[in-house]
């Protein structure tokens, strides 16, 4: 599930920021108004396991056989 960077205010005004997973920024923005706070503003940090991007595709990239000298020619 894809991991969203949130900013919002409580309700003395008091800026709050945190991390949250939801399936889109409209779920996260409902689930904080919801939590009594006021987003201010919602941002895709990461993808979820198994969609594109994820961290296993990355380091894997590291463990890949090099290539010889006659194929990098």
């Amino acid at each position: 599930m894809p991991a969203f960077d949130y900013q919002a205010l409580d309700s003395r005004g008091r800026q709050k920021k945190g991390l949250l997973e939801g399936d889109s920024a409209r779920q996260v923005r409902q689930m904080l108004r919801d939590q009594g706070l006021a987003p201010t503003s919602v941002s895709l940090t990461r993808q979820g396991e198994g969609e594109t991007g994820s961290s296993n595709d990355f380091l894997s990239s590291f463990f890949q056989p090099a290539l010889s000298v006659s194929e990098r020619a």
